[in-house]
């Protein structure tokens, strides 16, 4: 399986793109060969870590300071 993985915490007051963007993907029903799913914390990764999973994309963000 695939997975594309959107982090970040609405909670946290941070932007939450990552998770935005997992829901937008799923929402839009863009999901194509792989699994969108939103994780709000980190250490839940770990569970997707296992044989059948091929590749993981992790989709976040930080507000650094610096160009994109």
């Amino acid at each position: 399986m695939r997975y594309l993985i959107g982090a970040g915490a609405y909670s946290a007051y941070d932007d939450s793109i990552g998770l935005r963007v997992a829901e937008e993907v799923s929402r839009a029903g863009l999901e194509r060969g792989f699994e969108s799913i939103g994780l709000a914390c980190g250490f839940d990764i770990l569970s997707y870590l296992d044989e059948p999973t091929e590749s993981i994309l992790v989709v976040d963000c930080a507000l650094m300071g610096l160009s994109p």
